[in-house]
């Protein structure tokens, strides 16, 4: 099974980001800020490290924001990644606008 950055869609990690089933990895949490999109993550993944957690989190960046944004407005979506004992260790946040223009 794939890991899945809970409810926004995104269900797969870059290869070299995956966790090999065998080992013992530390978990992480990818809590999402998206306005009333926002959840707290409860299941976590294992990934090697703060760094590949980092990295998972920028990688879902777009993908969460892709399900939330609305056309017209201005967005800002955040992950904040906890590790097992509830401190947060890294916070990556995207925003994205969006105005018609009259040609």
């Amino acid at each position: 099974m794939q890991p899945r950055l809970h409810g926004h869609g995104y269900t797969s990690l870059p290869r070299h980001l995956t966790p090999l089933p065998e080992a013992v990895m530390p978990q992480f949490y990818f809590d999402i800020d998206a306005g009333p999109a926002s959840t707290r993550d409860m299941d976590g993944l294992d990934l090697a490290c703060v760094n590949a957690a980092s990295d998972a989190a920028v990688d879902a960046l777009p993908h969460i924001a892709s399900d939330v944004f609305r056309s017209g407005t201005r967005e800002d979506v955040s992950v904040k990644v906890r590790d097992a004992s509830g401190r947060y260790r890294f916070q990556a946040t995207l925003s994205i606008s969006a105005t018609p223009l009259d040609v």
